[in-house]
């Protein structure tokens, strides 16, 4: 096996425990000192959400290439710390390097976080200067920006622009637009574009479980729904309601409270209360960025069960304590 590519199983599912049982015995074995291994711990350390531990690695470093570079900004985007992605951003610009698309995606989440539409504006027009490729991750990354800072003219710009459209609906849905959503769903269909659908993974005893939304094949579904029942009733007990506006379909409302109440991440952390101690962190990876309504229900699943839940998403970490979260109700 190359130790330049081992950390990645661990960061792509954020098992920060094998990952530091990994650099552990990397240390152990003397491969500390090659670049590339440590270019892999830093990536996979920002990608788990412990970004001391990766800043402690980047400027540790002799060298640091354009990969390492942008996993930090990532990560630092990701883990809710916008200053310090844009910080870092230029100060990768003062050591003369050019970026990559992954660390203009960073500095673009970054500049929405901040609330920086002349910085984002900036961020395009680098982005035209330098002839990026205007593929699916910059795409996204440039609509929610747009759609975020309300340049919504903007936004509908570089929607036109793409040839992958399909995950870009949500941002049209999140605005309850929801005939236009509609359309523009149709027109993809028409091209045989489906939508990708929502996915979630969470580890038990060594083993990674995955979830489908509505998902009823799993052999514990009846288990699984009857606990997440008994976990609904306690929520309602503490102010919960049915956010049905969260719902990107125009249904029944009825029709949306069950779809809502079938998404994937919330099968995966009722799977591991079932089947997990009281003290243990639930950590879920999700393929999607998570709804707000599944945002507002896991916070009160942390308030109700005392657990510390964190859901890593397609687009940043969320760690969700006491029934508040990291993110601060921002996403």
């Amino acid at each position: 096996m190359g130790w330049g590519h081992a950390p990645c199983p661990p960061s792509q599912l954020e098992d920060l425990a094998s990952g530091e049982w990994i650099d552990k015995y990397i240390t152990e074995s003397g491969f500390h000192r090659n670049v590339f291994v440590l270019i892999s711990l830093v990536d996979m350390y920002a990608k788990c959400g412990s970004m001391e531990k990766a800043r402690q690695l980047f400027y540790g470093m002799v060298e640091r290439g354009i990969i390492c570079w942008s996993a930090m900004i990532k990560g630092y985007a990701s883990d809710g710390l916008p200053k310090e992605a844009h910080d870092l951003f230029f100060e990768m610009q003062r050591e003369n390097l050019r970026p990559d698309c992954y660390a203009m995606v960073g500095v673009l989440s970054a500049c929405v976080r901040l609330g920086a539409l002349e910085l984002g504006n900036w961020a395009k027009e680098m982005l035209d200067a330098n002839e990026f490729l205007l593929n699916l991750v910059l795409g996204i990354a440039l609509i929610d920006f747009y759609a975020k800072c309300g340049s919504i003219a903007q936004a509908v710009d570089i929607f036109i622009m793409m040839k992958e459209k399909d995950r870009v609906i949500t941002h049209v849905k999140a605005s309850h637009r929801w005939d236009e959503a509609e359309k523009v769903r149709l027109t993809l269909n028409e091209k045989g574009m489906q939508k990708l659908p929502g996915c979630s993974w969470v580890e038990v005893d060594g083993v990674v479980h995955e979830f489908l939304v509505g998902d009823t094949s799993y052999p514990m579904s009846a288990k699984i729904y009857e606990k997440l029942e008994s976990l609904f009733k306690e929520l309602r007990e503490v102010g919960y309601s049915s956010t049905i506006e969260f719902v990107f379909f125009d249904i029944e409302e009825k029709e949306k409270e069950y779809f809502l109440g079938c998404h994937s991440q919330k099968l995966a952390v009722v799977f591991f209360l079932i089947n997990t101690g009281a003290n243990d962190i639930i950590r879920v990876v999700k393929n999607l960025c998570v709804c707000g309504h599944c945002h507002e229900a896991i916070k009160l699943i942390s308030k109700v069960t005392g657990k510390e839940i964190i859901i890593r998403d397609n687009n940043r970490f969320h760690c969700f304590r006491e029934g508040s979260c990291s993110c601060g109700d921002y996403w």
